[in-house]
């Protein structure tokens, strides 16, 4: 299957902007677009994210699956041939309200149950063939979302992202070959940013809520749309835009714990969708000091201007992995300020894998180096790690933190950029206390993602 993420910095309530942007980078990449199965942009991709009330918001509402931003993902689709998922600020309207009322809801969409005036944190996910194929609404609101949206109404969402359901049985074959394997969009659910984090961040840590939705619907992929925060400062972000958010890509893989643990339901591919940059726009469009998803009590990710106004700054490093059978198998992850396509085939093997046994300890992946066809794979066997602390990156109150941060071992050489040194630790399963990994020598330099 051939997955595409779209990340870049859109402007704060610049929407036709934001779509030329998005377009261009689009263009400048068309062997990335080739063969797609699926395209997906972060959460209110062509809005921006950081509005500081529902009167900043308000003039960029979009009408149930009928705005710029469906209108834009309808004729991505079409062009591309593949299914298109994209982020949007919904409002519900008279005839949206008496469709629901009067009609059986579709088992494509995320049927609302509301009046006219409510308004949500949406995705819409369209087919090439002009399916309004789910328009899913976000369950748990971050403190910014609280500013003027709804959760919604009916959960998580999970179901067919096909253009048409899969035959019940395989058709009968004279050929001894094997059957394909359905494709993950069979069964995805679909989820925006916060739904990732403990509900209303007082949840306990362990209920995993986003994860066990996916485990208790057997879904073969999740998508989530994101605008996630970082706590690198500007200069960090600006630096070195294509190193990966090392810390925000451990904490997302820790809140999937049951789902990476699991073993005999198959892997789950996982994408993460997210945006880049840091928001800032005219003084009456930046957001209040409410913050983005991810962070809170200090570490929200914002810097003052001299004005006192708030920017939010994001961790970009979206990312393409599969989890399950106790491991984390990472196809693609771009870096934190890099504004570009990640396009990947989970059909290959890939670039990083991370695995955990019995006893709970991570370990070095057998699989083969991933090489280019001018490598010899006896000259480049896996990077050695270099282990450092790990800071847990948003600090959750009134549970215990029992979460494992992976190992990510570098495959040489590596199929995207990579910084100098791994950073990386473990969270022990019965105590929130942080264990270090010991040093090992290594013959080669370090490989880093991330910072201490």
């Amino acid at each position: 299957m051939r997955i595409a993420c779209l990340q870049f910095n859109p402007s704060l309530g610049h929407v036709q902007r934001n779509i030329e942007r998005a377009d261009s980078i689009l263009s400048a990449s068309p062997s990335k677009l080739q063969n797609l199965d699926l395209l997906v942009l972060p959460e209110l991709a062509f809005t921006g994210y950081n509005f500081r009330s529902l009167a900043a918001i308000s003039p960029y509402l979009e009408p149930t699956s009928s705005g710029p931003s469906t209108k834009w993902a309808l004729a991505t689709a079409k062009r591309l041939n593949c299914a298109v998922s994209v982020g949007y600020p919904e409002i519900t309207t008279p005839s949206t309200a008496t469709a629901t009322a009067t009609a059986p809801p579709s088992p494509r969409t995320h049927s609302p149950h509301s009046d006219p005036s409510r308004r949500y944190n949406s995705t819409i996910t369209v087919s090439p063939t002009g399916l309004i194929l789910a328009n899913y609404r976000k369950t748990f609101l971050y403190y910014t979302d609280e500013t003027w949206a709804s959760p919604g109404p009916s959960g998580f969402w999970s179901g067919s992202l096909l253009s048409q359901s899969p035959p019940p049985f395989a058709q009968p074959s004279l050929s001894p070959s094997p059957s394909p394997s359905p494709s993950p969009l069979s069964q995805a659910a679909l989820a925006i940013c916060m739904d990732l984090n403990p509900q209303a961040f007082t949840a306990p840590w362990t209920k995993y809520e986003l994860a066990t939705h996916i485990l208790h619907t057997h879904s073969k992929m999740a998508i989530l749309s994101m605008a996630w925060l970082t706590r690198l400062s500007s200069t960090a972000l600006t630096s070195r835009p294509k190193e990966p958010d090392m810390e925000t890509f451990s904490y997302w893989l820790a809140r999937l714990q049951p789902v990476v643990d699991v073993r005999g339901q198959g892997e789950v591919v996982v994408v993460f969708a997210n945006r880049c940059g840091v928001e800032e726009e005219e003084e009456e469009e930046v957001g209040a000091k409410g913050g983005v998803e991810g962070a809170k009590d200090g570490a929200t990710g914002e810097v003052m201007r001299g004005d006192g106004e708030a920017q939010a700054r994001y961790a970009g490093t979206s990312a393409v992995v599969g989890v399950g059978g106790g491991r984390v198998r990472v196809w693609g992850v771009l870096g934190r300020g890099e504004e570009g396509v990640l396009s990947v085939d989970t059909g290959t093997e890939p670039g990083l894998e991370t695995w955990r046994n019995g006893n709970g300890q991570i370990q070095v992946s057998d699989l083969a180096s991933i090489q280019s066809p001018s490598t010899n794979p006896t000259k480049h066997p896996p990077a050695r790690h270099s282990p450092a602390q790990l800071k847990h990156p948003y600090p959750h109150q009134g549970t215990q933190q029992q979460q494992v941060a992976y190992l990510i071992i570098i495959k040489h050489p590596s199929p995207f950029p990579l910084p100098h040194a791994i950073n990386t630790s473990i969270f022990k399963p019965s105590t929130s206390k942080l264990h270090q990994i010991k040093s090992e020598k290594q013959e080669t330099p370090p490989v880093s993602l991330g910072e201490k």
